[in-house]
């Protein structure tokens, strides 16, 4: 009866703050995916000497060393 109605309001309150809580954590993720973005977008430039696209060449080049070196 009552019991069953409550527990029933009750799920349904846990189910939305969870899901809210879930969807803050992806949201916050996502604005710090943007900030990053946005910083490699400026370090990018010629007034900071291309550094995103030296680190990007440099990172590419040692997995690629990484994934050729023999094995133990």
């Amino acid at each position: 009866g009552n019991v069953r109605r409550m527990a029933r309001v009750g799920i349904y309150f846990l189910m939305g703050s969870f899901g809210a809580a879930f969807g803050y954590t992806v949201m916050a993720r996502m604005s710090l995916l943007i900030g990053r973005f946005d910083e490699l977008i400026v370090y990018a430039t010629p007034e900071y000497g291309y550094a995103t696209i030296i680190v990007l060449g440099l990172v590419t080049i040692g997995l690629v060393w990484w994934e050729k070196k023999p094995g133990p």
